[in-house]
C-alpha cells in the first residue's frame, strides 16, 4: 500500500504543470542539440544515421523517478537533393543564364526522404511509441507487431522525439531522436512508389530569410502533387490528414479542365484555377494570385494548415510557392532552388531558365516581368520586387472581378504566421 501512494504521489508530479527545474534543463539541452544541428547542417551529410560518440543524454528526473533518453541526430534528408543545396549557388547569376539542377552529381537524387530508423534486440515487439512529450502524453503507435528495424518518415527536423519500443508488458528499448535536415521533404507511400501517388510533396519550412536570421516555420503549408486518389490510399491519407495535420486541400487546377473535387474525408476543398508563372505576366491569372495569397493567410489566421497542389505540385504551385518564399524574405539564389528541387520527382525537369524542349517548365519566364521596371529597379533583390508587385494594382483581362492588391498588413500577418527566429 505504501509503494502505491509513493506511485500516485510520483505519477502527480510527472503531471504537475509547474516542473520549473525540468523544463529550464531541457530548454538547455535542446538549445545545445540545436547548435549542434546548425553545425551539422553546414556540412556534408554523414549518412549513418547512428549515435554520435559521447551524445548527450538528456536526464528526466522527478522525485523518486529517473527517466533518462540518449538522443541521437538522424539525417533525414535525401542524399542527392542535399548534395544539390550544398552545391548550388545561384548567387553569382542574377541574370537566370544558367541551370545547375541537371549535372550528373545529382543523378541519383530523388523527392523521398531518409527514413529514422529504431531498431532493438529482444524478438518481435508489439507496439513502438514516438511522442514529443518525454511521458508519452501524446504518443501515437508507430508500429504494431513489428521486427527491427522500424522506419519513421515524415518527423520534423529539430523536434526531439522520444521511443518506447513494446512487447507485452515489457520495454524491449527507449530512447530519443532528433531529425535534422535543411528541408523536410515528405513520403507518402510503402515500399515503390505506386502509379497513383501523391508525390513531389514538401513542407514549406525550413527555408531561412536572406539575412539568416529567421526561417520558414515547418507544419503550416505543404506543395505537392494532386491527391485525387487519396481515398483509395488509406497509408497516403493518414499522411495528409494526420502526419501532416492537412485540412484545406487548395486545388490550383482547372482552367484548363483539369480539376478533380474528390471530396477527401477531413479535408475542405477550395479551388482557385491558375495559370504558371502569370504566363510571362500575359495571362488572365495574375492577380489571382494575390488572391490565393489571401485565401491562405485567412486560413492561417484560423489556424488551418494548407496543403496546396496542382496536377504534379511542379508549375503553378511552384509559382505561388515562389510568390509566398520571396514574400517571406528568401535570397534570389534559394528561391531558384526551391523551384528546382521539384525536378527529383523524376517526372520531368522544371528548371530557373528556359529549355529548349518546353519552355514554359521553367520560373525564368516571370522574371522578366518583374524585372520590367514596374515594380522597382531592375537590380533589386526578386524578394523586393515581388513585395512591391504584391502591393501594386495589376493590369490583366479579368473582365468584372476586381483583386486588391495585398496591404503591408497583411504580409506582416504572413510573415508573423510564418517567419520563426
Amino acid at each position: 500500500m505504501k509503494r502505491f501512494f509513493l506511485l500516485l504521489a510520483t505519477l502527480a508530479l510527472l503531471a504537475a504543470p509547474g516542473c520549473g527545474p525540468v523544463r529550464t534543463l531541457r530548454q538547455a539541452q535542446q538549445a545545445d542539440r540545436q547548435a549542434r544541428q546548425a553545425q551539422q547542417a553546414d556540412r556534408q551529410a554523414t549518412q549513418t544515421n547512428q549515435p554520435a560518440p559521447g551524445e548527450p543524454e538528456e536526464i528526466v528526473t522527478h522525485e523518486t523517478v529517473t527517466l533518462t533518453y540518449s538522443f541521437r541526430d538522424c539525417d533525414i534528408m535525401n542524399p542527392g537533393a542535399r548534395l544539390f543545396l550544398e552545391q548550388v549557388d545561384y548567387s553569382d547569376d542574377p541574370d537566370f543564364t544558367r541551370t545547375d539542377v541537371n549535372r550528373p552529381e545529382f543523378a541519383e537524387a530523388n523527392d523521398r526522404p531518409r527514413p529514422v530508423r529504431i531498431s532493438w534486440e529482444g524478438g518481435r515487439a508489439s507496439s513502438v511509441l514516438l511522442a514529443t512529450d518525454p511521458l508519452f502524453k501524446d504518443a501515437r503507435t508507430i508500429a504494431a507487431d513489428a521486427d527491427s528495424p522500424v522506419e519513421i518518415y515524415n518527423l520534423v527536423p529539430g523536434v526531439d522525439y522520444y521511443y518506447k519500443v513494446l512487447s507485452g508488458g515489457q520495454t524491449l528499448k527507449q530512447g530519443g531522436v532528433t531529425p535534422v535536415g535543411p528541408l523536410r521533404m515528405i513520403c507518402t507511400y510503402q515500399g515503390a512508389r505506386p502509379r497513383h501517388a501523391v508525390y513531389n510533396v514538401r513542407d514549406l519550412g525550413g527555408w531561412k530569410t536572406a539575412d539568416g536570421r529567421r526561417h520558414i516555420a515547418y507544419g503550416k503549408l505543404y506543395r505537392g502533387s494532386n491527391i485525387d486518389h487519396l481515398n483509395d490510399d488509406p497509408y497516403a491519407k493518414d499522411v495528409i490528414l494526420n502526419q501532416l495535420g492537412a485540412s484545406i486541400d487548395f486545388d490550383l487546377r482547372g482552367y484548363k479542365g483539369d480539376a478533380n473535387d474528390p471530396h477527401i474525408d477531413g479535408l475542405t476543398y477550395y479551388q482557385l484555377p491558375l495559370r504558371k508563372n502569370f504566363e510571362g505576366g500575359t495571362g488572365q491569372t495574375e492577380r489571382l494570385y494575390k488572391k490565393a495569397i489571401r485565401q491562405i493567410l485567412g486560413w492561417l489566421d484560423e489556424g488551418r494548415v494548407v496543403y496546396f497542389h496542382c496536377a504534379a505540385g511542379a508549375d503553378r504551385t511552384g509559382t505561388l510557392a515562389f510568390l509566398i518564399e520571396a514574400l517571406l524574405g528568401m535570397g534570389d539564389s534559394d528561391l531558384s532552388k526551391d523551384f528546382e528541387i521539384t525536378s527529383f520527382d523524376r517526372f520531368d525537369w522544371r528548371t530557373r531558365i528556359p529549355r529548349d524542349d518546353d519552355p514554359t517548365h521553367t520560373i525564368g519566364l516571370l522574371i522578366p516581368y518583374l524585372r520590367s521596371g514596374q515594380f522597382g529597379e531592375a537590380s533589386r533583390p526578386l524578394r523586393e520586387l515581388v513585395y512591391n508587385w504584391a502591393t501594386s494594382e495589376t493590369q490583366d483581362d479579368l473582365g468584372s472581378e476586381y483583386v486588391a492588391p495585398l496591404t503591408a498588413e497583411e504580409i506582416a500577418r504572413l510573415r508573423s504566421h510564418l517567419l520563426v527566429d
